[in-house]
């Protein structure tokens, strides 16, 4: 081989990382490499777990060790940074690991081989193009016993087209686009004693959009595909596409009037397929620096089932304000809905008006008025109506959380929940499993059921956003009308506040049938809010009554909530400290509880080398009607020590209790030490914790200790 190849073996050398010989063009291939990095890790565990339950108890122990090289090597490129700029990574092991127990004994060895590489194609013109790969193998021993194994793979790849591209002179200026593509596959199983959770998902996304500019003007466009395999579940997969455009134009005197105009159609590939067609219409102007208008038109075509329903909807819309004190605002709505078994028509209208005054002091006054009147109308050949998707009604998941439907007469088993925590798949979930229905007089109530003692990507947790689907049975020939009315005052100083609002509304049926009850409603809200500053330590309080009312003929509903809030954070006895205590009081007809919640947290650092944080947090509800309460209390305490000498030290303790009158307490405890010194290329780290898990009659122990050494490479 010659000292000095070609211009095509240089290029090939380069990207197979092929070792340069000693030559004129070693500069170049210096440059080309970029840099890198790798290292030698050796690292040994133990693990020993100790269960009883019901007077059964097991036992086990096991020792794991692993074997790496990993290089890394960012900034390369090709002949020139500006036509191929990428990152490689690569990591190769060897796992022994041996476990004996109770049970069962054996050993396994498993090669480990991650990767990831990412590059930037051209990055400085204007059409760059990125793509992706990343393998990462999933092996970690859980506390207790449990255990997860699997492995996360991505690829994907992007290709942009920025306004200066060569189009410009073909579609003209301010044109821009994207295409891009990405396949995700996640393959785990989690194993916690008994519960075993298998995950086996794979996600293709499609997505590509398109913008033009023009002078007072853009247009969008939006196309996005998914298709959803999830192996492991009833649910084989789903498939979601949506187009869309959007056109938004200012225009006339002084662009004082703005145009949006979008046009989306949607298609749901699942276990129940339905397409939407959606188009808006918007128009905004402003006549003065005192007075604007709005008009919007809705149009959307819904098909499931081989049913299709049209919906029609015009709002017109006044704002007017004069003197920078009174604000006034008047709507108009009209819809109607055509269903394939009849029509139905609301007629709305909507007026409010707000003052502000400024008084004494620095101090401020507000009022507020309002009212609506609506009128409905059916003509339907059967009383059954599909309801429009509910997001609104539930909130993301939070602890013993219950949702009440907003419309009355829900057909029971006509319910359906989503999951829309990985949007846009739309997970559905299984009525007793994941979710209770329970109907109240006229109205139905869901209540979210999810396990918080460990993260096993459960069906519902806390936080989730959910979504409901139903359908409404109403009188076939109904006219009924509503009327509402509000009022509200408020008071604001610099540090003292107070408001009192009240809304009350009225439904009764003009002609029909009994079906549609007469309903109203009343709500009273009083709010107190101080804050201020005590000693350079700001606190605040805010405390607010609800008094809210609803009647019907087979019901009569009277809520009472009191709440109480007190926020403090400063500098305390040396230490930033943050500290909330909260209040809740709820007295109605069907439930009834006390909730009562405190988070405090400090942090102190006695010297440069010495940091301390304590959190805390405790809840508690209990329900009166029927009696029963839920208790979670949440310590952790960590000490870093990290000298100018190089060691890095770190320990903590927690606990986590949790009690339920309706299943079993549980109980975490956790104790836990790393050090860590590194002396020139060679890293040596120890780490050990001790735990404690009780849950019921069951009791589990356990001991980690780990050793890793690392050597870097260069």
């Amino acid at each position: 081989m010659r000292c000095s190849p070609p211009w095509l073996r240089r290029v090939l050398l380069v990207l197979m990382a092929g070792t340069p010989c000693a030559s004129s063009w070693a500069v170049d291939w210096h440059l080309g490499r970029g840099r890198w990095s790798g290292d030698l890790g050796l690292s040994a565990n133990f693990r020993h777990n100790a269960n009883e339950n019901a007077g059964n108890s097991s036992s086990g122990s096991a020792y794991r060790l692993q074997e790496s090289l990993r290089v890394q090597g960012t900034g390369l490129y090709v002949l020139d940074r500006r036509l191929i700029n990428a990152n490689l990574g690569l990591r190769i092991g060897f796992d022994q690991s041996q476990f004996s127990g109770s049970s069962a004994a054996g050993s396994s060895d498993q090669r480990v081989t991650d990767y990831n590489f990412s590059a930037g194609i051209l990055e400085f013109k204007p059409y760059p193009i990125q793509v992706y790969a990343n393998l990462t193998q999933i092996d970690a021993s859980l506390d207790f016993g449990g255990r997860s194994v699997g492995s996360s793979e991505n690829r994907g790849f992007s290709v942009s087209l920025k306004e200066d591209s060569a189009l410009k002179d073909w579609v003209g200026p301010w044109f821009s686009a994207n295409l891009s593509a990405r396949e995700q596959h996640l393959q785990q199983t989690s194993t916690y004693f008994d519960r075993i959770t298998q995950i086996e998902q794979t996600r293709r996304t499609v997505e590509a959009s398109a913008q033009k500019g023009f002078t007072t003007a853009d247009l969008r466009l939006r196309y996005l595909a998914t298709d959803q395999v999830n192996a492991a579940q009833v649910q084989a997969g789903s498939k979601f596409q949506v187009a869309s455009a959007n056109y938004n134009l200012d225009f006339g005197p002084g662009l004082n009037r703005n145009f949006d105009s979008t046009l989306s159609y949607a298609t749901r590939d699942t276990l129940l397929p339905s397409n939407t067609l959606t188009a808006t219409e918007a128009l905004s102007i402003v006549h003065s620096r005192s007075l604007a208008s709005d008009y919007t038109y809705d149009f959307s075509r819904d098909e499931a089932e081989g049913a299709v329903t049209l919906r029609h909807a015009g709002t017109v819309g006044v704002s007017h304000q004069l003197y920078q004190n009174l604000y006034t605002n008047m709507t108009l709505k009209g819809e109607r809905a055509e269903l394939a078994n009849g029509t139905l028509s609301t007629y709305r209208g909507n007026f409010s008006q707000s003052y502000r005054h400024s008084l004494p002091h620095g101090g401020s006054l507000g009022l507020n008025w309002a009212g609506n009147y609506q009128r409905s109308s059916s003509a339907l050949s059967v009383g059954i109506v599909n309801a429009k998707d509910e997001f609104d009604a539930l909130d993301p998941v939070v602890a013993d959380s219950t949702h009440k439907l907003s419309e009355p007469f829900v057909i029971e088993n006509s319910i359906r929940v989503f999951n829309l925590r990985d949007a846009p798949v739309e997970q559905e979930l299984l009525r007793g499993i994941d979710y209770t229905v329970a109907v109240i007089g006229n109205f139905t109530y869901i209540t979210p059921i999810y396990r918080d003692t460990l993260p096993n990507n459960d069906p519902v947790e806390i936080g989730d956003p959910l979504k409901v689907t139903y359908e409404v049975r109403i009188d076939p020939n109904l006219e009924s009308e509503s009327r509402g009315t509000g009022y509200g005052v408020a008071v604001h100083y610099g540090w003292i506040g107070a408001s009192y609002n009240h809304q009350q509304s009225t439904s009764k049926p003009l002609s029909g049938e009994a079906l549609f009850l007469f309903y109203s409603s009343r709500n009273d809200t009083v709010n107190v809010y101080m804050n201020g500053s005590w000693r350079g330590f700001a606190t605040s309080a805010f405390a607010s009554h609800e008094r809210s009312s609803t009647r019907s003929f087979a019901l009569e509903d009277i809520t009472n909530t009191s709440r109480l809030e007190l926020q403090g954070s400063g500098r305390l006895h040396g230490m930033d400290a943050r500290g909330t205590a909260n209040y809740e009081r709820y007295r109605g007809t069907l439930s009834a509880y006390d909730r009562r919640m405190l988070q405090a947290s400090l942090f102190w650092k006695p010297a440069y080398e010495w940091q301390m944080t304590f959190n805390a947090s405790a809840s508690n509800t209990q329900y009166l009607n029927p009696a029963r309460q839920h208790t979670l209390l949440s310590t952790r305490a960590s000490l870093n020590w990290n000298p100018e000498s190089g060691w890095r030290n770190e320990a903590f303790a927690e606990v986590r209790v949790q009690e339920n009158s309706d299943s079993a307490r549980s109980t975490l405890m956790q104790l836990g030490a790393r050090t860590q010194r590194q002396v020139g290329l060679l890293t040596v780290s120890v780490a050990g914790s001790v735990g404690y898990s009780a849950s019921g009659g069951a009791r589990g122990q356990s001991e980690n200790i780990s050793v890793t050494i690392r050597r870097a490479l260069w």
